[in-house]
């Protein structure tokens, strides 16, 4: 697959980084800046019960124009 060269944007930073796909791109930047794992059970309830609520990730529909 070839390889483009993304402006990815969040907040004050921009950064320029050449990878496959937009998500890529993103994920990579993302990569550096969070952290992810399973939510333990006390750590829902004190989410929740903060006002936190669950969001659904799902993937992006393929579009037909490059990006």
């Amino acid at each position: 697959m070839s390889q483009r060269v993304y402006l990815v944007k969040g907040g004050d930073q921009v950064r320029l980084v050449k990878a496959s796909t937009k998500a890529q791109a993103v994920g990579f930047v993302a990569r550096n800046m969070f952290s992810a794992s399973v939510a333990k059970q006390d750590e829902l309830i004190e989410a929740l019960t903060s006002g936190k609520t669950v969001e659904i990730a799902q993937e992006e529909p393929a579009t037909a124009s490059a990006e």
